[in-house]
């Protein structure tokens, strides 16, 4: 089953589990009558409507580790995250402004058999323009901005290209992008104690790669880990990122 879609789409696995943002057309799985296999996800819904430039976000309760593809976005800026590979699940669809695709599938696949799958289907609304999000967006107060996460900052790609790091889904989703708009890598930052994603605003960059954040609802006293996938995490030590910075106690994290 692997070999259908090795070649046209992108892989992910443990941790923040964040997909790669390459535009594909990739060749999707055989028919689900040859190999779906419902018993292993248990999906809050299988099928979402979004519009262009939402976000949603769903829970998963999986009873075996699993990996996944993204089929059908021509957006740049549609992807999905999981927080986890195995047991309750927060799973985090995107579309990007701009996409075009009717629908995007994600095909879930057990660690263990490539040979049995389940899917969510992604139903893009284009009843209404992408433009709809920005004019919406000048309604918000910039305090109510700083609890939407609708901040980003432009940060060093490499020795001298800019690319920008933004916060989505309400600020738990830092999104690293290179000079091209070409998605790097995304991530996200759990409490140590509570396991919890924390809220974050990005700031800037240091001269030592450390992306400065800021956790404005966070207790300070908890230790803190990053989570991304081995792939992005890749991604930014080969750009020259460090780590994070948590302005509030010049805490530093390592990637």
């Amino acid at each position: 089953m692997k070999k259908h879609v090795l070649k046209a789409a992108s892989l992910l696995s443990a941790g923040l589990l964040a997909c790669s943002l390459a535009v594909v057309s990739p060749v999707l799985p055989v028919a689900a009558s040859e190999g779906r296999d419902e018993s292993v996800f248990s999906f809050e819904t299988r099928n979402v409507t979004l519009k262009p430039g939402d976000t949603f976000t769903i829970s998963i309760e999986a009873y075996k580790q699993f990996r996944y593809f993204v089929v059908g976005r021509n957006s740049k800026d549609s992807f999905v995250t999981s927080d986890k590979a195995l047991g309750h699940c927060w799973f985090t669809m995107h579309v990007g402004e701009d996409e075009t695709a009717d629908e995007i599938h994600v095909y879930f696949y057990r660690l263990d058999d490539d040979d049995f799958y389940d899917t969510i289907t992604i139903h893009v609304d284009h009843s209404e323009p992408a433009a709809r999000n920005a004019e919406a967006n000048t309604a918000v107060t910039p305090e109510e901005k700083k609890t939407l996460g609708t901040t980003s900052a432009p940060v060093i790609i490499g020795d001298t290209a800019i690319g920008r790091a933004e916060v989505l889904n309400g600020g738990q989703i830092l999104y690293v992008t290179d000079e091209t708009g070409t998605g790097l890598a995304a991530l996200g930052l759990t409490s140590d104690r509570t396991g919890a994603f924390q809220q974050m605003n990005v700031l800037g960059e240091d001269a030592n790669g450390y992306l400065y954040v800021s956790l404005p609802y966070s207790d300070l006293s908890d230790g803190f880990t990053i989570q991304m996938s081995p792939e992005d995490r890749e991604n930014l030590k080969a750009a020259g990122f460090t780590g994070l910075t948590i302005v509030e106690n010049a805490q530093e994290i390592d990637l």
